[in-house]
């Protein structure tokens, strides 16, 4: 069975991030609490701090990263662009057009997500995870926000209209 080259670029894409952010906070989480057996929810060095931020400043620069990659694909001519219009008006076509702006809104849809995870846990009267529960727990989060990230983030960019260089006076 033949896949779409779309669907080859998501499917490549989004889990090699994805995996790679999984090692990054695992390495992350290792090296700021190895010294630890557990690890509170609340307070400076705890889990609600660092998965806020984490969510956030990994949205954002994955966000970017994926909005870059894709608009260089649709260049090299190795994705197709979506042929969707704006007027439709859906959450992704809402996003911002340039990269640093839409980057910025998805660190906020990642922070967003990851307040929803913090508010599970308070709710579910978790005040402090082991080590090694706490380090599966911020990779497993970690990739499952990049993915979604990139998802979005993918899917907006083969919507961009992609601007070609301008011809200079003179050439044909």
């Amino acid at each position: 069975m033949h896949l779409n080259i779309n669907y080859r670029f998501i499917l490549t894409l989004a889990p090699t991030l994805a995996f790679g952010n999984l090692l990054l906070n695992i390495i992350i989480a290792w090296l700021l609490w190895h010294n630890t057996a557990v690890v509170p929810l609340w307070g400076p060095s705890g889990i609600a701090l660092h998965i806020l931020t984490g969510g956030f400043i990994q949205a954002m620069v994955f966000g970017w990263v994926t909005t870059k990659l894709t608009r260089k694909a649709l260049r090299a001519k190795q994705v197709h662009p979506l042929h969707w219009h704006l007027k439709s008006q859906t959450l992704i076509d809402r996003l911002p057009s340039r990269s640093m702006p839409r980057a910025f809104m998805l660190g906020l849809f990642g922070l967003l997500m990851t307040s929803v995870v913090l508010l599970i846990l308070h709710w579910q009267n978790i005040q402090y995870m082991p080590l090694s529960e706490f380090i599966s727990f911020v990779a497993i989060l970690s990739a499952l926000l990049v993915a979604a990230i990139v998802l979005v983030a993918i899917y907006r960019a083969m919507g961009d209209t992609i601007y070609q260089p301008l011809k200079r006076s003179g050439e044909v």
